[in-house]
């Protein structure tokens, strides 16, 4: 099974040491993907990121492909919309870079409620990734610990591999081959 990562562009990540932490390749923000800041660019090509001030609710209906909570009040406010995310083919993204920064009793918190979203994702059938979502090189992960976070969260671990390699989706979409990475 080949694996994936999205990375954003700080990060200085390339190809090679994408090889060696694990990955067949890895896709950048700016260059393969990109983050809606508002609904009005969400058009099926970017990723959210969700937060407490604005709901999901208009970036769904403007075909967002992804949505990655930042925090644990978005994880909490996301779960009001998987009927939503199921209708429209949103997946959900673990961005495994903010649990890694996160310490002490935030981070246990935190690791709680997404594992509780995570179940409730499994349950309605919506596609999950996990991915580093890395903001600098000392956030990047390698494929296996990806791995090891989605089991920590309640994935079986075929499920957690899955997972990783799926965030090629995220980019070129499901069924679409023209991407040869």
């Amino acid at each position: 099974m080949d694996y994936y990562d999205l990375v954003r562009t700080s990060t200085g990540m390339d190809e090679s040491l994408a090889k060696r932490l694990g990955f067949k390749s890895i896709f950048v923000e700016g260059k393969d993907f990109y983050f809606s800041r508002d609904p009005g660019t969400a058009n099926g090509n970017v990723m959210l990121y969700s937060s407490q001030k604005e709901g999901a609710g208009p970036y769904l209906k403007n075909g967002i492909r992804a949505i990655a909570p930042q925090d644990l009040e978005s994880v909490k406010e996301l779960q009001k919309y998987v009927r939503d995310m199921v209708d429209y083919g949103t997946a959900f993204v673990i961005d495994a870079s903010i649990i890694e920064m996160a310490y002490g009793t935030y981070r246990a918190l935190l690791m709680g409620k997404m594992a509780e979203c995570t179940e409730l994702m499994i349950k309605r059938n919506v596609n999950i990734c996990l991915a580093t979502l890395a903001k600098s090189s000392i956030e990047n992960l390698a494929a296996v610990q990806l791995i090891a976070i989605g089991e920590a969260l309640g994935l079986e671990e075929d499920e957690a591999r899955k997972a990783v390699s799926s965030n090629k989706h995220i980019v070129v979409g499901k069924g679409n081959s023209s991407d040869k990475r």
